[in-house]
């Protein structure tokens, strides 16, 4: 586990820095005031890279009872900023653990840190799929994880199982269309490749490239 963290630590901060936990407040629980407070805290202090101040706030955050799972995965990308690899790697693996659905975005970034690895085997690529699988069973219209299995699958010589992930992702990414219109030219699909091309000219005419 703590291999696999360091493997993939320099992407696992650009994709654990920009994801927000959605944690509900319900009720009026006495905790609610001073949890917002520490939420309020932690987050600032993440964004101004103030790692010592954002895990006092996280770790108060679990003692006031707000223990969830969005706390836990917070928590993991604060330790893992501040070179805590081998905690941030015991939260993240009890997050999404390999044999089932934990929290979604920990299976996300499970994925990710397999996939960075030149030397991932197909063991590995396995279980890199397996996770993403998850993530897209729970949301299936989670655009990234589309794009990262269509990655995946390329890698793992599917092009054609490549090609089907960009398409389902083209729905809020028109931009991934240009990815399913190549893939379906290298498999022969004219039909597909036409189509695709159509949306990702589309896409273009809408957001022309800013030189």
């Amino acid at each position: 586990p703590l291999k696999e963290l360091r493997r993939g630590l320099p992407a696992l901060f650009t994709v654990m820095l920009f994801v927000t936990a959605v944690l509900v407040l319900s009720g009026l629980r006495p905790s609610a005031t001073r949890y917002t407070q520490l939420l309020q805290s932690a987050e600032l202090a993440m964004s101004n890279q103030d790692y010592p101040k954002a895990l006092i706030a996280y770790e108060r955050m679990i003692q006031v009872g707000h223990d969830d799972p969005g706390t836990q995965f917070s928590l993991a990308r604060c330790l893992a900023a501040m070179g805590e690899y081998q905690r941030a790697a015991q939260l993240l693996f009890a997050l999404a653990p390999d044999d089932k659905l934990g929290y979604v975005p920990a299976h996300r970034v499970r994925a990710f840190l397999i996939m960075q690895s030149p030397q991932a085997t197909p063991e590995d690529l396995a279980l890199a799929r397996r996770h993403l699988e998850r993530v897209l069973a729970a949301h299936p219209e989670d655009d990234e994880a589309h794009g990262l299995l269509a990655s995946l699958l390329l890698r793992m010589k599917d092009v054609a199982g490549a090609r089907n992930e960009f398409v389902q992702g083209t729905d809020n990414r028109p931009d991934l269309a240009l990815n399913a219109a190549m893939l379906s030219r290298q498999i022969g699909d004219a039909k597909a490749m036409i189509a695709n091309a159509a949306i990702a000219t589309d896409t273009a005419a809408i957001h022309p490239v800013a030189w």
